[in-house]
């Protein structure tokens, strides 16, 4: 029935209900013939922007929220050539590729937001974190909070201003040639030598206290791999063939994007 049907639409979400994203890309490829040798350039770009919200309590109160706004570019151009030699057993290819990469993350994080401004205006120091009363014994470990000023308020200030920015570029050479033993019995072998260097940003404030969790850190790191690849391959007839083929694969690291202090912004492999 029509009472049914809009409870089943409806929300009890607080806050900003957003969710946008508009991605595009472009490529170009282009294949020419130069001294007997095929040449292939493929050049590909891609943009996106992206912002999302979402209420982290899933309930009817104002309690946690969370706002992305990501932006995210990217450049690739791979060239490589490839042909035959001795009299058409060796079949070839070696190319070079680069790619250039920019991503921005820009959130902002709510969680109890005015608890801060309210320790603020209490008159003094009156909230103990301990088993005693305020003011605490001499040597306690555990303070009281409250009152203008008090250093431990920012503590409590749990709405999040947190900027990651990330550069990357990389740069690789290849080369893979099948050698055809027979006219059934072909061997392949290649290598891939890739080096891949970021930089990375990260801003993470406190915005009612205008104090810094982590304050502006940058950090960069570079890896570097040499990938091999071989295998043969046997043609028994048109329509079967077996092979065996063995690769090493490569993954560069990347950077700890949510620590709670500085000394946590670190790389990792």
């Amino acid at each position: 029935d029509l009472r049914r049907s809009r409870r089943t639409h409806d929300t009890l979400q607080t806050g900003r209900s957003i969710n946008n994203m508009d991605v595009w890309g472009v490529s170009l490829t282009a294949d020419w013939q130069v001294a007997g040798l095929n040449v292939k350039s493929i050049t590909a770009y891609r943009d996106g922007d992206v912002d999302f919200s979402r209420d982290g309590d899933n309930s009817p109160a104002d309690y946690v929220e969370t706002f992305n706004d990501t932006e995210q570019n990217q450049f690739s151009q791979e060239l490589h050539a490839s042909g035959t030699a001795f009299s058409d057993r060796l079949e070839w290819l070696a190319g070079v590729y680069y790619f250039d990469e920019n991503a921005i993350d820009h959130t902002d994080v709510i969680l109890a937001d005015g608890l801060f401004d309210a320790l603020e205006a209490l008159p003094a120091a009156v909230i103990p974190l301990g088993p005693w009363p305020c003011p605490q014994p001499p040597g306690s470990p555990l303070p009281c909070i409250g009152g203008a000023g008090n250093p431990f308020n920012p503590l409590f200030d749990l709405r999040f201003d947190v900027f990651n920015e990330i550069d990357i570029e990389s740069v690789a050479v290849f080369g893979q040639g099948t050698y055809h033993l027979t006219d059934q019995w072909s061997i392949t072998g290649g290598l891939r030598q890739t080096w891949e260097s970021k930089d990375y940003l990260l801003i993470h404030r406190r915005l009612n206290a205008g104090t810094f969790v982590v304050p502006p850190t940058n950090i960069g790191d570079d890896w570097s791999e040499l990938t091999p690849r071989a295998g043969t391959e046997y043609q028994w007839t048109d329509d079967l063939m077996t092979y065996f083929v063995a690769s090493r694969g490569f993954k560069s690291g990347g950077f700890n994007g949510r620590p709670t202090t500085q000394e946590a912004v670190e790389s990792y492999d």
